[in-house]
């Protein structure tokens, strides 16, 4: 069964991956290069605030509750539903892409390099659908959560 469920990771991951490179594409067939160089040279230090201290430290205390609320009796539940490695990596996998986006931008900033230009580019649009696939998994965890409060309450036990 854990083989199906990196099998699933992988197709989550191959999808963010397509559909951030289709954004991407988009971007790039419908604005020209120099104005792109342009916006990415201006605001290289905007997006390494945001990724360096919104998306990074918020992945991190997500991926951290995650831990916590693992080594509790909802961590033997989503053991027992074999959910705890599906959310292991859709926790840990931002904190990484965030953090690599951090270095690119880091990287590219200062440069007038066109290939770092675009590689920070793509970081940023796939951080963003990350960003976005990391709140709806966080609201998938609260949901499964809620559930397992419910249930045990209706056992009579705390949860």
């Amino acid at each position: 069964m854990k083989k199906a469920l990196w099998k699933n990771f992988w197709i989550a991951m191959s999808g963010e991956l397509f559909f951030s490179s289709l954004l991407f594409i988009v971007i790039l067939l419908s604005v020209e290069q120099p104005s792109l160089m342009s916006f990415m040279a201006k605001t290289a230090g905007d997006w390494i605030t945001i990724a360096s201290q919104v998306f990074f430290p918020a992945s991190i205390a997500i991926w951290i509750t995650f831990v916590n609320l693992e080594a509790t009796k909802f961590g033997e539940y989503l053991r027992h539903f074999e959910n705890d490695v599906t959310f292991r990596l859709s926790f840990i996998s931002p904190v990484l892409l965030f953090a690599a986006t951090c270095f690119v931008l880091v990287l590219y900033k200062g440069t007038e390099s066109s290939v770092l230009a675009n590689l920070a580019l793509f970081a940023v649009v796939y951080s963003g659908v990350a960003l976005f696939i990391l709140v709806r998994n966080v609201t998938e965890f609260m949901r499964i959560y809620g559930e397992y409060r419910k249930q045990m309450r209706s056992k009579g036990e705390e949860p």
